[in-house]
């Protein structure tokens, strides 16, 4: 299934449809590719093309139980913090899984956003830049934040968007004191101070 479409890095023709593209954030031009059918991820420098080496183990953790449409790397390159699709429901995950880069291990279950009379799906994710906070954004139009290591509430959510307004974007700023989100339904962008 596509979820990105990227051109490639001179820009000249369209990226090919699989396996799906995902750009990862940091100072290198990296983009991840994942290739469910065949268990398999590639990390690829934007730059010259040339694969980097990952953990088997993460490559067939990506795929093992969803269908991966939205991957983010800590700045410090220690996680991986992945969104899929439930292959049942066609519905976006609850929450989100953090993973180590080197052993794929589950870092912290973050899926208590599913408990209670309305889940609120995770449509959108980032990571702080000091990589210490994990921030989500859901489809009741809240901004949650969480420590990348204890799985910890940070504050409490942040409501501004509308109620039903899912959040598909969110970027933080260069200090990580604000961070940025998008509303699908209304194409509203707020800044928030981002509690500490």
């Amino acid at each position: 299934m596509l979820h990105d479409y990227p051109w490639e890095p001179r820009g000249e023709t369209p990226a090919p449809a699989e396996p799906p593209l995902f750009p990862l954030t940091g100072d290198d031009p990296l983009v991840l590719a994942t290739d469910c059918a065949m268990d398999r991820l590639y990390v690829v420098d934007a730059g010259d093309g040339e694969r980097v080496p990952t953990s088997p183990a993460l490559d067939a953790k990506l795929c093992a139980e969803q269908d991966v449409v939205s991957i983010v790397l800590s700045p410090d390159r220690a996680l991986i913090a992945l969104l899929g699709i439930e292959l049942h429901t066609g519905l976006a995950d609850c929450g989100l899984r953090p993973l180590d880069v080197q052993s794929a291990a589950e870092i912290i279950d973050i899926d208590d956003t599913c408990r209670g009379t309305k889940p609120a799906y995770v449509g959108s994710l980032a990571f702080s830049p000091d990589s210490r906070v994990i921030a989500t954004g859901h489809d009741d139009g809240t901004v949650r934040f969480r420590d990348a290591e204890s799985g910890d509430p940070v504050g409490e959510p942040l409501t501004g968007h509308a109620p039903e307004e899912g959040i598909d974007l969110m970027a933080f700023n260069e200090d990580g004191t604000r961070l940025a989100t998008h509303s699908t339904s209304d194409n509203s962008i707020r800044v928030w101070d981002v509690p500490s």
